[in-house]
């Protein structure tokens, strides 16, 4: 961890208070630059650090969200007592929430060395292969699928997905990988291409 420079998420920098405190700042004044930037068109749907900011597009955005949550919360039935998901399903009074919250605590509490053990196997399988992808390569891989992804043609949120995955022996070379949107990578998961395409298509 070399000192100086600037502490990431997703890197081993070096993490002193001094550090830690200029990539705050950094960060701070990176998110002011985004939400005053003048090329952001009137009218757009505000997400995170995008969008027109102005109240008008505010109130809109914010409406939206709100019908979009009540048709999801009417959109199935949600006896009281089912805390299955975060999505459409799922009674969402304050009680069954915190019911759910509880044991979503617990389930991670118990099986916390088995998430640790697949995390420090999971890097191990992508650094074994290390040297034999490039940011290069992925730049090349990016621009033969034209920024998109490879699956469902969606151009935003792009991640890289193992088309045979790492836990099925799959290796992490350019010949397995393919741009991904972060919907269809979720979906997929550690499935292989065939069986997730199968299931889709059910």
């Amino acid at each position: 961890m070399t000192h100086g420079t600037l502490n990431t998420y997703t890197s081993h920098k070096c993490r002193c208070e001094s550090c830690v405190a200029t990539w705050r700042t950094y960060q701070k004044d990176w998110k002011a630059t985004r939400l005053a930037d003048p090329t952001t068109a009137h009218g757009l749907r505000v997400t995170y650090l995008c969008g027109c900011r102005c109240e008008s597009c505010k109130a809109a955005n914010a409406a939206y969200n709100m019908v979009r949550k009540g048709r999801l919360a009417s959109s199935v039935v949600m006896p009281h007592g089912t805390t299955d998901g975060y999505g459409s399903y799922g009674c969402r009074c304050d009680v069954c929430t915190e019911a759910k919250a509880a044991d979503t605590r617990d389930y991670y509490l118990r099986n916390h060395l088995m998430f640790q053990e697949k995390a420090y196997r999971r890097v191990r399988w992508i650094n074994r292969d290390k040297r034999e992808v490039t940011v290069k390569d992925i730049r090349r891989l990016m621009q033969r699928f034209d920024n998109r992804c490879a699956y469902c043609h969606a151009d935003s949120k792009l991640e890289l997905d193992h088309v045979v995955p790492l836990s099925k022996g799959g290796r992490h070379a350019i010949g397995n990988l393919l741009p991904c949107c972060i919907r269809c990578n979720r979906r997929k998961n550690a499935k292989f291409l065939s069986a997730w395409r199968y299931e889709v298509a059910a």
